[in-house]
C-alpha cells in the first residue's frame, strides 16, 4: 500500500475509510494485527454471525463441587447435568436455602441438617479421616454459625468449631472416647449419641486404632 493511499493525499482514500476497513476485515487484518471477525463492515469484531452450530455443546455446570446443588439433586432424584432440569434444580435449591437462611424459622427442617451432615461425612471419607471439622466447614462453604447449626441439628449451645476440632484431635492422638469426654467435661459419654459421639464415629474410629 503506497504512502499516498495511507495518508489520503493525491486523491487517495484515507486510512480510516469504510472501504479500507471493509478490505482489512475481509483479509482479517486491522492495522497490521491479525483479527478474526465475520467480515461484515457493520458488525464489530466480536460478532459471531458466521459461526455455524452443528451440534449442542455439552456443558457440565460445575455442580460436582457445589454441595447444595448436588445435595438437592440427589434428594429429589434430579439429573443435575440435564439442561432441561437445571432450571428446576436451581428453583429447588432456592427453596432449600430460603428455609435455611430464614432466621425467623424456629425449627428449620431437620432433613436439611441431615443432608449437610451426610455431605460432611462424605468429605471425611474422601480424606480417609485426615481432616478436621474446621476443614470440613471450609469445604462446605459455610461460616461457623451455619456449620454448627447443621452439625448440632439446630442446637449449637455451648459448642464451637474449635471445640469440635479439639475433640477430634484428642481422639486422633489415641485417646479413648470415654477419657476424652471426662477431660472435656462432656456429660453424655455414649458414643452412639450426641455430637461428640458422631465426631468420634465419623472422624476417628474407622481410621485410628484406640484401646477403649
Amino acid at each position: 500500500m503506497s504512502d499516498l493511499w495511507q495518508h489520503g493525499e493525491g486523491g487517495g482514500e484515507p486510512s480510516g475509510s469504510p472501504h479500507l476497513r471493509q478490505l482489512q476485515a475481509s483479509q482479517g487484518r486491522s492495522d497490521g494485527e491479525v483479527v478474526i471477525d465475520c467480515g461484515v463492515l457493520e458488525h464489530d469484531v466480536d460478532c459471531v454471525c458466521d459461526v455455524i452450530i452443528t451440534e449442542p455443546t455439552p456443558v457440565r455446570y460445575g455442580v460436582d463441587d457445589h454441595w447444595v446443588l448436588s445435595m438437592v439433586a440427589k434428594h429429589l432424584d434430579i439429573d443435575m447435568y440435564s439442561p432441561e432440569n437445571f432450571g428446576l434444580l436451581l428453583e429447588k435449591c432456592d427453596e432449600f436455602l430460603a428455609v435455611y437462611l430464614d432466621e425467623k424459622k424456629n425449627h428449620p427442617p431437620s432433613i436439611f441438617y441431615k443432608k449437610v451432615r451426610e455431605k460432611a461425612e462424605s468429605i471425611v471419607i474422601e480424606h480417609q479421616g485426615g481432616v478436621l471439622p474446621s476443614e470440613v466447614r471450609d469445604a462446605l462453604g459455610l461460616d461457623d454459625a451455619e456449620f454448627l447449626e447443621c452439625m448440632t441439628y439446630g442446637k449449637p449451645k455451648g459448642m464451637t468449631v474449635e471445640r469440635m476440632d479439639k475433640i477430634v484431635k484428642m481422639r486422633q492422638s489415641g485417646m479413648s472416647h470415654y477419657k476424652m469426654c471426662n477431660i472435656l467435661g462432656i456429660k453424655n459419654k455414649n458414643k452412639q449419641m450426641g455430637l461428640a459421639g458422631w465426631l468420634s464415629r465419623i472422624f476417628v474410629d474407622p481410621y485410628v486404632k484406640v484401646e477403649e
